[in-house]
């Protein structure tokens, strides 16, 4: 399942547009029984939120009804200089796609966030500058 959470910085048919490219990553990115276990819900905070430094961010969130609950957070960037819909949200898309190949490789096991904040990926621990492992 994937929601997008509406907001003022977009009409209808740009958030339509997030939820076909969210679904359009996870078709061909996860298996359909991968797709039946989790849930994605895409946000678009304000763009304080990202402290000026990312233009998107992905995280488990945890387990609710037996399926994998993910949160997409994507800094709402617009470029108002052209009326086509993929034009416009271009840099917004791409990141929406380089998110959700995060939450492929959570749903493959391959990546995996730890209590204290580290990630592992790939066999390597990345946490605090330091990289450990592998």
């Amino acid at each position: 399942m994937i929601r997008v959470n509406k907001t003022n910085s977009f009409t209808e048919e740009e958030l339509r547009c997030f939820r076909k490219a969210a679904k359009f990553a996870s078709d061909k990115f996860l298996s359909e029984t991968q797709k039946k276990k989790m849930t994605i819900i895409i946000d678009f905070p304000d763009d304080e939120f990202f402290e000026n430094v990312w233009y998107g961010e992905c995280c488990f969130v945890g387990i609710k009804n037996g399926r994998r609950q993910f949160k997409i957070a994507i800094k709402t960037l617009v470029d108002n200089r052209s009326k086509n819909t993929i034009v416009r949200l271009s840099q917004a898309l791409r990141t929406l796609f380089h998110e959700m190949t995060h939450v492929k490789q959570y749903m493959c096991g391959e990546l995996y966030d730890y209590a204290n904040g580290d990630v592992k990926h790939q066999g390597r621990v990345y946490g605090q500058g330091i990289v450990t492992g592998k």
